[in-house]
């Protein structure tokens, strides 16, 4: 929603993000298949896990400082990861961070609205 990009495009971004080394701070997509009139996507799917939104919401008493750094610091490591593979997500938001319940371990995802880097940079909007 929100994106004018073929899914191709998502496709494509996703193939350069599982170059080695590959990132624990991505979702990764295991396969995808080309039908007449789609693609289909088939992505990894961290169990048990939230948005980092509805984390943060729901263990706002609970979450020390020590636990954001680490949880952000992830969060920065994977969109890092994305620049050096040449991918610009374009929708860095909470709701774009899973976060595994059980260990904690954030992952970014959604690049539906993804391009590629542009050596000339992004200044004066987006198109």
């Amino acid at each position: 929603p929100g994106c004018s990009k073929p899914l191709f495009a998502e496709v494509a971004m996703n193939l350069l993000l599982k170059r080695p080394p590959l990132s624990p701070y991505i979702v990764h997509m295991l396969e995808w298949f080309e039908e007449e009139d789609r693609f289909i996507l088939i992505l990894e799917y961290p169990q048990p896990c939230k948005d980092l939104l509805k984390f943060m919401v729901n263990n706002m008493q609970r979450v020390n400082e020590s636990q954001i750094r680490s949880l952000m610091y992830q969060a920065v490591l994977g969109a890092k990861h994305c620049l050096d593979r040449g991918v610009f997500h374009r929708d860095i938001k909470l709701n774009n961070f899973l976060v595994n319940t059980n260990t904690n371990q954030v992952k970014l995802i959604d690049f539906g609205c993804g391009d590629l880097v542009k050596p000339s940079g992004y200044l004066g909007g987006f198109t």
